[in-house]
Parts: structure tokens; C-alpha cells; sequence
């Protein structure tokens, strides 16, 4: 199992999932797939997680409090370096984004049904008024994006995860 290094550049955009007593929120597997795979997984017994994220291709650990404002804190500097982070919009992904998106000082993509990394610019659309309005936005600057749950499919990765 590969701990959380001190910084993820390597990967410009990177699913971020809270987990609780090992279990992953509705929605995680579809912000795995949204980042192409790529994802850590935060909590207070992150490793069973692993198991009910099919598109995960490489998995970070960082075993850490579920306290939204302290793993915030915890998990800001070695996200520093990510372009695009994607929570699941579950309860726990929608407390922890606006705290890691003030901590990292980044604007918040919330309620996202799609969301990507195209050069140095990060798109994504929004639904707004009940679901009924879906506005596109684009920054040219890192963001933090909450995906809802059920607004795409996942994409199994084929293969285990390096982990």
C-alpha cells in the first residue's frame, strides 16, 4: 500500500474519497472514473475501500480523520500540485470540498455533472435550480469539483489498481 507522499504532482487531476470504517459514499466510483482513475482515499481505515472502486487505476492511502476541517488541513499539501480534484457530491465530499478548496485557495466546482483538465483550463458543468438549469463554467485556475452521484457510469480500469 502506497501512503500519501508529500506532494501528488505527478497527476493533474486526482479523485479525492472519504471514507468511513473502510466504506466508500455513493458516487466514489464515478469521481474515480471522472479523474481517469486516479484516486486517494482519506478516512479512518481507507484500505478496504480499494475493493468497491472498479475504475481505480492507482490508489493513495492517507489514513486520516473523517473531521472534514482537520483532514482539509492534513491532506491540503500534498494536493497542492493537483490541477483538478474531484469529490462524490455524498454528505462527507460536500463538507470536505469548500474546507480543501479554501485551504488550497482554489475556487469550488460544486454539484458538477461533468468536469475535466483541458490544458491549463478546468471545465465542468453545474446543475442549478433543482437539477432543471445546467450551466458550463470554465477557470484557468486549479479547482476543487464535487461530481454527483448517478451523472455518469464508472469505467472499470480492466486491471487491479496499483496501490
Amino acid at each position: 500500500m502506497k501512503e500519501l507522499p508529500a506532494s501528488v504532482v505527478a497527476d493533474d487531476v486526482l479523485a479525492v474519497v472519504l471514507t468511513r470504517a473502510g466504506r466508500v459514499p455513493a458516487g466514489a466510483d464515478e469521481a474515480v472514473a471522472e479523474a481517469g482513475g486516479l484516486v486517494l482515499l482519506a478516512g479512518d481505515d481507507p484500505g478496504p475501500g480499494i475493493d468497491a472502486l472498479p475504475s481505480a487505476r492507482r490508489v493513495w492511502l492517507a489514513p486520516t480523520v473523517c473531521a472534514s476541517g482537520a483532514a482539509a488541513r492534513a491532506l491540503a499539501p500534498a494536493l497542492a500540485g493537483v490541477q483538478l480534484l474531484i469529490l462524490p457530491a455524498s454528505p462527507d465530499g460536500r463538507d470536505l470540498a469548500p474546507r480543501l478548496a479554501a485551504e488550497l485557495d482554489r475556487p469550488l466546482l460544486a454539484g458538477a455533472t461533468r468536469c475535466s483538465l483541458d490544458g491549463g483550463a478546468v471545465s465542468a458543468d453545474l446543475l442549478r435550480v433543482d437539477g432543471q438549469v445546467v450551466v458550463p463554467v470554465t477557470t484557468h485556475r486549479a479547482a476543487v469539483a464535487t461530481l454527483w452521484p448517478g451523472s455518469r457510469g464508472p469505467e472499470p480500469a480492466g486491471q487491479q489498481p496499483d496501490v
